[in-house]
């Protein structure tokens, strides 16, 4: 998954996806630096989502 993540992925459909953690693996974290990298990461991830939405 940490492959994909964050990226485009055409799905058999036709329409396309993307891959990102659950909202509540950043709550889980216990490292306060890692919680804070993964949240940046994971508002990347939902930018480039919404601009694949239009």
């Amino acid at each position: 998954m940490t492959r994909e993540r964050g990226r485009p992925l055409a799905l058999d459909d036709g329409s396309v996806g993307m891959l990102t953690v659950h909202p509540a693996y950043l709550l889980r974290l216990p490292d306060r630096a890692a919680q804070a990298e993964t949240q940046r990461a994971f508002v990347e991830d939902l930018t480039a989502a919404r601009r694949l939405v239009g």
